[in-house]
């Protein structure tokens, strides 16, 4: 009866580890191909819609975007800042927006272009 209870505690125990390293691959994975799109989009992209698993990294711009207006209004409510920070605050959202778009759109263009000359 030890023997049965001792097995079935390793099986369980064996199944967490399973889950853990399925789970760290898909973070250092994930990791690696957003690190790469900063760095070398074409190339990552290429391998991206090759694989087609991780696909919705393609929109990591965008999720950023939202990430950084939901805590940035977060923040509007709980810290007050001086007028004179606001105009550079202002400027530093303004160019955040502006890159992280082109960067999206860049993201985007390179998608289409990738998955359409492999489906022919």
């Amino acid at each position: 009866m030890a023997k049965l209870k001792a097995t079935t505690q390793n099986s369980k125990l064996f199944a967490l580890s399973q889950g853990l390293a399925f789970g760290v691959w898909v973070v250092y994975h994930g990791v690696r191909l957003c690190v790469g799109l900063v760095i070398h989009p074409y190339r990552t992209m290429r391998e991206i819609m090759r694989g087609l698993w991780f696909v919705p990294l393609v929109f990591v711009p965008a999720a950023l975007l939202i990430w950084i207006f939901v805590t940035g209004r977060i923040a509007a409510w709980v810290v007050d800042v001086p007028s004179a920070l606001r105009d550079w605050i202002g400027l530093f959202y303004a160019t955040l927006l502006l890159s992280l778009g082109l960067w999206q759109a860049l993201l985007l263009y390179l998608a289409v272009r990738f998955w359409a000359g492999l489906k022919r």
